[in-house]
């Protein structure tokens, strides 16, 4: 579009574009007040100073500016401003105008796609970072920075910053997973370790990664992510995370914005978090390869690579996630899903910047089905732990005030007998308070071993001792294969314990006129020994209730309680307990169960005399 403007501030056109200016100006001579009108009242500053500036100074000048007309149709031009001053013609400035409305919706379009990942990450706090292993070039985002205390600025992109962060004890252990990943022995990179913060007290994260390979199927970059999980560490109880996800491709990209958007779905394909990022209408924008191996697992189909929400309603596990998309509610939301697994759910709005209209909404799942099962078992133990507490403390309690108000009444025998229950209930409640304080000694790393050769019989004939009562109130018989002349390096009280452990779990979880045996292998080198370290195995067989095979991993877990016996008093620490023990000697404890017929317990001993004693 070109126009000159005359002494008398008359824009004459050369040429109107009748599709720009939408027939709104009809003459080819407008006076300079009504275009005014025209341009975008944030331009007309610039327009009237760069006008001024040309015909003041005769120079030419360029800017932008917008023309919105009465149908507020906003179109963009680029306008240089030429000086003529022809006396003859009357024409003073000469005015060239490129349409650049369609350069401006491409340049916001990929301003969008190169920012929408780093909102994504901004509203999470996942730290991300990427490595490459044969330059040994590092990134480290802002998140990753944060999380440890650090301005962005005050960490480098150099890998010795990872490395001089991790916790001494944990490095060889996070070196060697990483080393393990890599040269193909794991299938996945996942840890947990400890790293330094500014204010020297350190943080437990949860990284994850991928490796990406070239075509001799060699390493050549590890991009992944860090998560602070220390409160989960120190409570036990919750996990909290928040992080946003890649929406929508954009069909039209620059070469190096496709590169950028291949990088960024690798690190999310990377995490193992379940990722739905929906329009608002429902329509599929993106879904990370765990919500799709979650999708197939609950629902038993693959996730359609184009779809509507509201077209799967019916399958239980999308009931749930509309359920949490239509309550509009921020919070998150633990859902369990039909393979009995629970999730955390985060549900986030993404906006455009300086929009209040959201373009889509990210829903987010993270596996927390350990927590929640750990959740539970710390309900089951304090629980279990009031009522044991309780029942010796009400026992001496009412033992005490038939002492004080009854004792000139009594009998000697009558007395004594209190007495005797008084003991027996603060001998009752001193163990199980000793039990809870073993499982603090272990937390704190206070207990150390008292190492020493002794004999095996020894220990055996001391528990049988211990346990007569009870295996005679239930008619159990308790048989034990042992050499007599056995002995074995270690702290015998120790060792004493774990055997009490198991031998009162066969007890307490057998019916009457069971048997029960206890096995001890000299030089054992079996199937629990794959190190073929010299040592013994302790084998406690019983035909007890037996476990499902499904708790069988959490046999070992402080404050497990089967499903099955929790009518029966217990705090679920007696195996803990025995477990750590175990491991303090450097050994490895077993079970097999075949429910409804029995249980074997196994525990694997080295001998220790050549190393020093361990703490």
């Amino acid at each position: 579009m070109v126009w000159f403007i005359d002494n008398d501030n008359i824009i004459h056109f050369l040429n109107k574009d009748n599709n720009i200016l939408d027939n709104e100006i009809i003459s080819d001579k407008v006076p300079m007040e009504k275009y005014i009108s025209y341009v975008h009242p944030d331009d007309r500053e610039i327009f009237l100073d760069s006008l001024e500036v040309t015909r003041k100074h005769k120079i030419k000048t360029e800017f932008q500016y917008r023309l919105r007309l009465n149908n507020n149709k906003i179109s963009e031009f680029h306008l240089t401003l030429y000086v003529t001053d022809n006396k003859q013609t009357n024409l003073l400035i000469f005015g060239l105008n490129f349409d650049i409305s369609k350069d401006r919706i491409k340049e916001r379009e990929d301003l969008f796609t190169e920012n929408r990942w780093k909102i994504a990450l901004e509203h999470s706090n996942i730290g991300v970072w990427d490595e490459n292993l044969l330059s040994k070039k590092t990134f480290f985002s802002k998140q990753w920075k944060e999380i440890l205390g650090y301005q962005e600025y005050e960490i480098t992109n150099r890998a010795d910053e990872w490395n001089r962060r991790v916790h001494p004890d944990d490095y060889q252990r996070i070196v060697n997973i990483i080393n393990d990943y890599l040269v193909g022995q794991t299938s996945e990179y996942i840890a947990e370790y400890r790293m330094k913060c500014k204010d020297d007290s350190y943080k437990w994260v949860l990284a994850h990664g991928k490796v990406l390979r070239n075509d001799k199927n060699e390493p050549v970059r590890l991009i992944g992510t860090h998560a602070d999980i220390t409160e989960s560490k120190l409570m036990e109880n919750k996990l909290r995370l928040s992080q946003e996800n890649l929406v929508k491709k954009v069909e039209e990209k620059t070469e190096e914005v496709l590169k950028e958007k291949f990088r960024i779905e690798t690190m999310l394909d990377a995490i193992s978090d379940s990722i739905l990022v929906l329009s608002n209408n429902g329509l599929l924008y993106y879904a990370n390869n765990s919500f799709k191996a979650l999708f197939e697992r609950t629902c038993n189909q693959t996730l359609p690579k184009k779809f509507i929400i509201y077209d799967l309603c019916g399958l239980k596990f999308i009931d749930l996630i509309l359920k949490i998309i239509t309550s509009k509610d921020p919070k998150p939301v633990i859902i369990e899903t039909t393979d009995g697994n629970y999730f955390q759910t985060s549900l986030v709005h993404i906006f455009l910047p300086n929009s209040n209209q959201p373009l889509g909404t990210m829903i987010e799942l993270r596996d927390i089905t350990k927590f929640q099962i750990f959740e539970n078992m710390r309900k089951h133990f304090v629980s279990n732990v009031s009522h044991e507490l309780r029942s010796p403390i009400t026992s001496i309690s009412l033992s005490i005030n038939n002492l004080i108000n009854y004792k000139n009444k009594m009998s000697a025998v009558q007395i004594n007998e209190t007495l005797s229950m008084i003991k027996e209930s603060s001998e009752l409640l001193n163990l199980m308070i000793e039990e809870l304080l073993i499982i603090s000694r272990i937390e704190s790393g206070k207990i150390e071993l008292k190492m020493s050769i002794f004999s095996i019989i020894e220990i055996i004939s001391d528990v049988k001792k211990y346990f007569t009562l009870q295996l005679k109130s239930k008619n159990i018989d308790l048989i034990a294969d042992i050499n007599p002349d056995l002995h074995f390096y270690g702290d015998s009280s120790r060792i004493n314990q774990i055997i009490r452990v198991l031998i009162e779990n066969a007890i307490k979880y057998s019916q009457e006129n069971k048997k029960i045996e206890i096995k001890i292998f000299e030089n054992y080198r079996g199937e629990y020994n794959p190190k073929i370290l010299p040592g013994i195995l302790i084998q406690v067989i019983d035909e007890g209730i037996g476990i499902k095979q499904h708790e069988l991993p959490f046999v070992f877990e402080r404050f497990f309680r089967s499903e099955d016996v929790l009518e029966i008093q217990g705090t679920g620490l007696g195996l803990p307990i025995a477990k750590e023990i175990v491991e303090l000697h450097k050994g490895q404890i077993y079970v097999k169960s075949n429910y409804q017929i029995g249980s074997i317990f196994s525990t694997f001993l080295p001998d220790l005399r050549i190393d020093e004693a361990p703490k």
